[in-house]
Formats: C-alpha cells, structure tokens, sequence
C-alpha cells in the first residue's frame, strides 16, 4: 500500500498495555497482582525506542525509568486533564520492574481500590530520555527544543515509525526494523505507509477510482449499520465525565445554526434541531 489516506493499524506509539509487559505465569496479560492496592508491572526487556529525528539517541531501551516518567508528566504537567489521582505511590524496583500502590478515593480513610486501575495504565508511554530535559525541581523544560521536536516527529516503539510529516498534506510511516514484536505476515509486510489527509469525499472518491489512494473510508456509511437495531438501555458507574456539545462556529452542518425562527417563533429552527437531538439521545 503505497498511497493511503487513513490507517487503522499499529502505527501507534508505545503504551503499557498487553504488549510491552512481560506474560506471566500468574496473569496472561503479565500483570502480577498482589492484591486489590497494589501492581506489579514487569515490562519487557527486548524493547528499545525508535531513533530521534537527528539520530542523536539511539537503541535506548524501553525500561522503568520511561514508566515513572511519563506517569509523572500525566500528574503534574498534563493540560488536557487529571490523570493517575489514584496512585498513591510508584517506585521503581529494577530497569524492568514497577511497583504501584494503589488508592482510589485519597479522601476516604485507609487505601480505597481502582477496579480500572489496569485499563488507566493503557496511556501514551514518553520516552524519558529522549524528554527529561532541563529540570528544575524535578519538572523538564516542556519548551525545549526536544518537546518541540517530539510534538512533530514524535518517537515510539512500534512496528512503524514517523519518516516525515507535512502538516495538512501527508505523513510516511516506515517499518521498523528494530521492531520487538513479529511480523503478521513474515515477509508480505508493508514496508510503508503513506497517510494522506484529504476532507473532501468527492476528492477521495477521485484519488481512489485514478490510483492515487489505495485506501479510504467514508464514515457516514458506518451509520447504516444502526438502522433497525434494538437497543437495551443499560446502566453503570462511571469514573469519568462525558460532555456533548454542539459547535456553532461552523457550518459544516447548517441546520444546527440556522437562525430561522420556527413556525410558532418561539426558538430558532437551529435550536429546534439542536433540542430534538438532545432528545433523542438523551
């Protein structure tokens, strides 16, 4: 596939999930628990990360100080959230072993459980060498040169890297000979990938009938695949909070900022649209 407008495949950065934790005996997904407060995290040793973009750092191991690392960008540096306010304490046991003690609720007396403590850990891995620059009292500079490089030729560990990147043209995506895991298909693997961003269906449609693209998709056409369905409404807690809002800065759908007042001029048709919706999946 030389020409592709939209991946869904493992090009895809390295996270704590299944595949950079050592399997275990005591749990397929390599997790050792001790008990409900407490995680053992054994990683892999046979993973490193992928060179920067001015191959300065190369074969730097994926390891325990990378874990701590980004663990702690989540809670004192992030902008786009509250992260890991459940882990009470984190140390590193070895380059390969991290211990978590867990408390999920800091204002009720004793340690409280996480039961998604494990689906949390599935977070965007930072690469601590790489990042951890110019510290003071233990935060990295997030202005140095190396953020700014990792924002746009970012560094992971998977089976794909980032070869070049052409803000609102395309990004190429090499395959990683270094890779830790097994190519599906031995030698049929493709070599590259090259994403192209393209928002106009019809310009989508033209690229892919003229050879130009060799793979998109028109996401409208998931919703037909809802129609006639039977729902069960089903409830459960949740530990997060989900906002639906609408953008009226955009005309991209004109019915929900249509300024028209109803028949009864009571509200805007716009609003109407925007009424019936929350409705309908309230």
């Amino acid at each position: 596939y030389k020409d592709i407008w939209k991946v869904r495949a493992e090009i895809e950065f390295v996270v704590i999930s299944l595949k950079l934790l050592n399997n275990l005996e005591e749990s397929e997904i390599g997790v050792k628990w001790k008990e409900e407060f407490s995680q053992t995290l054994n990683l892999r040793e046979d993973v490193t990360w992928q060179p920067d973009i001015d191959q300065l750092y190369l074969d730097e191991p994926f390891d325990a100080d990378d874990v701590l690392f980004s663990i702690k960008m989540y809670q004192e540096v992030s902008s786009v959230g509250t992260f890991f306010k459940w882990i009470d304490q984190i140390e590193k046991v070895d380059n390969s072993t991290v211990q978590i003690n867990i408390d999920g609720n800091s204002t009720q007396p004793g340690l409280q459980p996480y039961v998604p403590a494990l689906s949390d850990l599935t977070k965007l891995m930072l690469p601590e060498h790489y990042l951890n620059v110019d510290v003071v009292d233990g935060i990295p500079d997030t202005s140095h040169e190396n953020w700014r490089d990792y924002g746009e030729n970012c560094l992971g560990t998977g089976m794909y890297f980032l070869k070049s990147y052409s803000e609102g043209v395309e990004s190429t995506f090499n395959s990683n000979l270094d890779w830790w895991g097994s190519i599906p298909l031995g030698d049929l693997h493709i070599a590259k990938y090259i994403v192209r961003f393209r928002d106009d269906l019809n310009v989508k449609m033209l690229e892919f009938e003229s050879g130009k693209l060799d793979i998109f998709k028109d996401y409208r056409t998931y919703m037909t695949d809802f129609d006639g369905v039977t729902f069960q409404k089903q409830t459960r807690d949740e530990y997060d909070v989900t906002y639906f809002g609408y953008n009226l800065q955009s005309d991209y759908c004109p019915a929900l900022i249509d300024q028209t007042l109803t028949e009864d001029e009571t509200m805007t048709k716009g609003l109407a649209v925007r009424k019936a919706i929350a409705h309908m999946i309230d």
